[in-house]
């Protein structure tokens, strides 16, 4: 996808297709959990069973810490939710096809889309989430960004390992000034890492620096 179309866009279903033939399944998996972590746990549902059983298992099969064996599991459990209302029906084809191998991202967004609609969520949440969510695991991938191995100093590697192993995003702003330091004059990379907001595993720059797809 073009830059400047990228930026002006606001259909992540644009978003997605330009992303369905390159992205790796780690990603777009982290992509599903946040968006669906969003509708099913906080701040809309605050289900915790669905987070803790399903969602936090899948993130971690995607990122290579559990195996089958806890994949299976989670989607065992993603089809015993309760299906006699729309709310339950629609959150479990969710997580059954975040659940899947191998994975494919449209179930989820259907779901997710049958979801929001049968909940009367505001118009055009969906998307606005979703955008946030693709714009924090994928400018990368939009801008054709890469790292100049200069950069990969081992204080720049170190905080960024540390960052994506602890959680702490909220270290990113000293990323990015390890980054600076090291020569790094690219200012989405370095705007992204001092913007305030939420930032999560599978967060660009921390994969660009550290190898991650």
């Amino acid at each position: 996808m073009a830059e400047l179309h990228w930026l002006e866009t606001t259909d992540p279903w644009d978003l997605l297709n330009s992303l369905s033939e390159t992205a790796s399944e780690r990603k777009l998996r982290f992509f599903a959990a946040r968006t669906c972590r969003h509708f099913f746990c906080n701040p809309h549902g605050g289900d915790d069973y669905a987070d803790e059983e399903v969602l936090t298992p899948i993130e971690q099969f995607a990122d290579g810490l559990v195996g089958e064996v806890e994949r299976f599991s989670a989607r065992e459990i993603a089809a015993t939710f309760d299906t006699y209302t729309d709310y339950a029906m629609y959150k479990s084809d969710a997580l059954m096809a975040i659940s899947k191998s191998p994975f494919d991202i449209w179930p989820v967004w259907e779901a997710l889309v049958n979801f929001t609609t049968s909940q009367s969520c505001d118009p055009g949440e969906l998307e606005q989430v979703a955008r946030q969510h693709l714009i924090e695991l994928f400018a990368g991938d939009f801008l054709s960004l890469s790292v100049d191995p200069n950069w990969l100093t081992s204080t720049v590697t170190g905080i960024a390992e540390t960052i994506y192993q602890d959680r702490t995003f909220g270290n990113l702003p000293v990323l990015a000034d390890a980054l600076q330091d090291a020569g790094c004059d690219n200012e989405a990379i370095l705007n992204h890492c001092r913007q305030p907001g939420e930032h999560v595993r599978g967060c660009w720059v921390v994969d660009l620096v550290t190898g991650r797809k």
